[in-house]
């Protein structure tokens, strides 16, 4: 893209996906999203992104949902396993892990080997801030503008979003809350109050005077957003065949583009499971096709 694609999109855009030096990430990934500039979109869904959980569980006829549960241990139990969670005993002959990979190393490591652990342990997390600027009247009712960046490397802030375009229903009628997602190398240095400040003098850079806001909510990580490093992807696909029969995972640390992608990485590792299970059963043919739905 030369120098002034760079510093214009490039940095921009993945300083506000992943908030850290590109230099940080997957080459891969750099190239996967370079690719993908087009189909940013800033839509949620009407009710909050808690709905895609509502539209799973509808579209899961059958489902037997355990809420506030946590698996606690998963054991050997004949061909298949035994997961304990809150005083109960679950028997399963197949199951997808998605919880964090710490969280998966913990819960396999009396089931698979040492390496196997060190790879979900070795993800690495960057320190994460994002803060709601909110006002009761909106001071900028006919912006046209929805995100700003700031294209200014020196910034320690990466993107400010109208909620009020991203996500109407999320803000009261004739108000307005601005999103402000900062870089994490500047954090380090930073306080609760300084990144307060910092999101304030955003807003007002990105879209004009406005006056002081209704509530400031700082939300601050620090473990915040996991990082696909270079050879992250390799490492994490070789998992899949280290796996004991049976256990599959998923999660956003293998694809880190969003929700879509992470709820894809679930739906991979359960066609895996379900293929698994269908050639276990006597009669049936491996290579039969399984469908969504």
């Amino acid at each position: 893209l030369g120098d002034k694609g760079t510093d214009y999109i490039t940095v921009p855009y993945m300083g506000f996906l992943y908030a850290v030096p590109m230099t940080w990430l997957s080459t891969s990934l750099f190239q996967a999203i370079v690719q993908q500039f087009y189909k940013l979109s800033l839509s949620v869904p009407p009710r909050g992104m808690g709905q895609i959980c509502d539209w799973l569980i509808e579209g899961t006829p059958g489902l037997a949902l355990h809420l506030s549960s946590p698996a606690e241990s998963i054991t050997r139990s004949g061909a298949g396993y035994t997961v304990h969670s809150s005083g109960q005993a679950y028997e399963v002959d197949a199951m997808v892990l998605a919880p964090e990979p710490g969280v998966s190393a913990d819960l396999l490591q009396d089931l698979v080997s040492g390496a196997v652990t060190a790879k979900l342990r070795g993800c690495r997390y960057s320190e994460y801030a994002h803060v709601q600027v909110c006002y009761e009247k909106n001071p900028w009712p006919n912006s046209a503008v929805s995100l700003a960046l700031p294209a200014n490397q020196n910034a320690g802030w990466g993107a400010a979003v109208l909620q009020s375009h991203r996500h109407p229903h999320a803000v009261p009628e004739g108000g307005e809350a601005v999103g402000v997602y900062f870089y994490t190398r500047p954090l380090a240095h930073m306080t609760d109050e300084d990144i307060t400040l910092a999101a304030v003098n955003a807003v007002t850079e990105a879209y004009g005077p406005a006056p002081e806001p209704r509530f400031v909510q700082v939300f601050h990580y620090k473990r915040g957003l996991s990082i696909a490093g270079p050879g992250h992807y390799a490492t994490m696909n070789s998992l899949h065949t280290e796996l004991p029969d049976g256990i599959f995972l998923a999660g956003y640390y293998f694809a880190h583009a969003g929700v879509e992608a992470a709820i894809f990485s679930g739906e991979l590792a359960a066609n895996r499971l379900a293929r698994e299970s269908v050639w276990k059963v006597p009669g049936v043919v491996p290579g039969l096709k399984i469908r969504r739905g």
